[in-house]
């Protein structure tokens, strides 16, 4: 009779050790006016977006991984500075793995 009512605890006990299978935790990046390039203003924003995304996989209680990020998509828009050049402004969306 003992052993019927200790092995259910054991099973909790176990399942609740039991590893946190890998998630994925979004990260937005925003760089403001800042660049003049814009390539260079869509891999910073990707940075931001990937360094958020660590960041919140550390929060989680997670490892991010270095390998297996998602670089996403950069979304930009464009306008003439006092001098009428181009000044960039970069919104990304990455992920990086979790464990």
């Amino acid at each position: 009779m003992r052993a019927g009512v200790l092995l259910p605890g054991v099973a909790a006990v176990v399942l609740a050790a039991a590893p946190v299978p890998a998630a994925q935790y979004p990260g937005w990046g925003d760089t403001g006016w800042c660049c003049y390039s814009k390539r260079e203003c869509c891999n910073e924003a990707v940075a931001l977006a990937q360094e958020a995304s660590a960041q919140n996989c550390e929060a989680a209680g997670g490892v991010p991984r270095s390998s297996g990020a998602r670089r996403g998509s950069c979304s930009w828009q464009w306008m003439q500075d006092e001098e009428g050049h181009a000044l960039y402004r970069c919104e990304s969306e990455a992920v990086v793995r979790c464990r």
